[in-house]
């Protein structure tokens, strides 16, 4: 059983986001069920490269939805991203290194931690400027 399921309460009201956000949540669902049948160490370098990868992919593509939006938060969130790919990056190299036990868990954890902080508040925050742009709009 997968370590999240979607739900339509995590939708930031943009189609395309929800499934940069879908996408993210099955990479954390592999390495969650691999972790779960003993295979954690076997997946992890896959998954945190693909998890890597998108992540930025996706930070580009939502900062550039904000900046056409004329968000104002922006800059505080373009910064909170910024904050998570340092942090992202250093759990990386010490994984890469071998210094992580449990690497599978931590990682799981930062981005489960991530999850509840970042996109279901600050995301949450676009969901409601779009929302009341669109009233506005009408």
């Amino acid at each position: 059983m997968p370590l999240f399921l979607w739900n339509e309460k995590y939708s930031v009201g943009n189609a395309r986001m929800d499934r940069h956000h879908k996408k993210m949540l099955n990479l954390l669902d592999k390495l969650y069920e691999a972790a779960r049948q003993g295979q954690g160490q076997n997946v992890i370098e896959d998954v945190i490269k693909k998890l890597g990868d998108y992540t930025q992919y996706h930070f580009q593509e939502e900062e550039a939805l904000m900046a056409r939006i004329n968000y104002p938060d922006l800059p505080a969130h373009k910064a909170a991203h910024q904050a998570f790919i340092a942090d992202f990056e250093k759990l990386r190299q010490d994984i890469h290194r071998g210094n992580v036990d449990h690497a599978e868990i931590k990682l799981s954890n930062m981005i489960a931690t991530w999850w509840k902080k970042h996109v279901l508040k600050m995301d949450k925050q676009y969901k409601i400027f779009i929302k009341n742009q669109n009233k506005q709009n009408q």
